[in-house]
């Protein structure tokens, strides 16, 4: 099951806690959780520690088994409007792989991704030199932001009204649908989106040649960011988020994330407040103090099981959430894993004759990986770059860059 958690949560946990978020749950570990923490470099650190003991101490609590660090956001956009399209499945959209073929099998490899890597040096509080530079950078201009000033345009065009927060939402889905105006709102969302001038005429090429459609229909992905954005900027107009407390850009961030997860968790109070507003039926909002908790409740069950139970391994005895008992987890899982029950019920056995055939069947494709084979799994790629994190973009889809 895919989870996101926000700095907030994860900074709240212990190491027990956090140990068993990482067995029982898969985390999309998205770009602005990542800005965060590094960002506390350059945070005042509680007295009696340093700043660099505070990030370390945070990257030890990010889960390591089965954790997935999110392509950004914006790479994702310019993708979809270029006609690459992003599926909003609830699971993390991640760098391109390899394809490794041999001993008759196919598979993909991914290797180690930069920002895993960039986690694992910060545990030991190792950081180049740029990150360094880049989190001060970004707390630097945290300070300067001025979200006042977008109140203070809006007023200056006229009194806007709007009840809560839903009726922003609602608002902002109806300006992004622009039944009668679709070029012009369309225009206005390239804005919106940051995109880059070169790639301009390229998307709105390709955006005349199907008839100039709804961005939903043209770019969904696109078209849910842009909502995110719309709706940020309503919300701060009419007074339903703060102006005041600039942290609650970053916040809005982890928004532009949530079609690639079930579980979305966070302490912070905008977030209960507007993260359900953009989430499915098929996700749900998890108030951070709920998790945590419940992360507690299975820390207890589990070190109150037999020592020869424990013996055999958390990755045996912990594959499922408790059967019986009231845990969060367990509710999730059948929310969200139906017929997990039953395989907890009746778990495969692995027994020395099957490690053996798998082995088998991986040897070949572990070999070639050791031999650095495999060839670029879809199109050939150049690196783009969002502050300290590396991501790609086709060069054939920017017409001033060249493959």
């Amino acid at each position: 099951m895919i989870i996101i958690c926000d700095k907030s949560t994860i900074q709240s946990l212990n190491g027990d806690q956090a140990f068993w978020l990482g067995i029982h749950y898969r985390a999309n570990v998205v770009p602005i959780f990542l800005t965060e923490v590094l960002a506390d470099l350059h945070k005042p650190p509680p007295e009696g520690r340093t700043a660099v003991d505070v990030v370390a101490k945070i990257s030890k609590k990010v889960p390591q088994l089965g954790a997935f660090p999110n392509v950004y956001h914006g790479t994702l956009v310019l993708g979809d409007l270029l006609g690459h399209p992003v599926e909003m499945l609830r699971v993390p959209v991640i760098p391109e792989g390899k394809i490794i073929q041999a001993g008759g099998r196919v598979a993909s490899y991914y290797g180690e991704m930069p920002e895993s890597a960039a986690v694992r040096r910060w545990r030991k509080g190792d950081f180049l030199g740029v990150e360094r530079d880049y989190a001060k950078a970004w707390r630097e201009a945290l300070e300067k932001l001025d979200l006042t000033s977008i109140r203070k345009a809006s007023q200056a065009r006229g009194t806007l009204k709007l009840s809560d927060l839903a009726a922003a939402k609602a608002a902002a889905d109806d300006i992004a649908l622009a039944n009668g105006r679709r070029y012009a709102v369309f225009k206005a969302a390239l804005d919106a989106l940051n995109i880059p001038e070169s790639y301009r005429p390229a998307i709105l090429r390709r955006w005349k040649e199907q008839g100039g459609p709804a961005l939903r229909d043209f770019a969904p992905y696109a078209d849910y960011v842009f909502r995110c954005e719309v709706f940020f900027h309503l919300a701060i107009a009419t007074g339903k988020i703060d102006a005041v407390r600039t942290s609650n850009r970053n916040d809005m961030a982890y928004l532009f994330y949530l079609p690639f997860c079930r579980v979305f968790t966070s302490f912070d109070r905008l977030h209960a407040s507007i993260a359900p507003l953009f989430m499915g039926e098929d996700q749900t909002f998890v108030p951070g103090q709920q998790l945590k908790d419940d992360l507690a409740k299975l820390n207890a069950y589990y070190l109150a099981l037999p020592e020869e139970v424990r013996a055999t391994g958390a990755m045996q005895y912990a594959a499922y959430p408790p059967l019986e008992g009231d845990y969060l987890t367990s509710r999730l899982y059948d929310q969200f894993e139906p017929g997990w029950r039953e395989h907890a019920r009746n778990p495969i056995k692995l027994t020395p004759e099957i490690n053996k055939k798998v082995m088998e069947h991986l040897g070949p494709v572990l070999d070639a990986i050791e031999r650095g084979e495999g060839a670029p799994q879809g199109a050939t790629r150049i690196e783009t770059k969002d502050d300290v994190f590396t991501f790609t973009v086709d060069p054939k889809s920017d017409p001033k860059k060249k493959p």
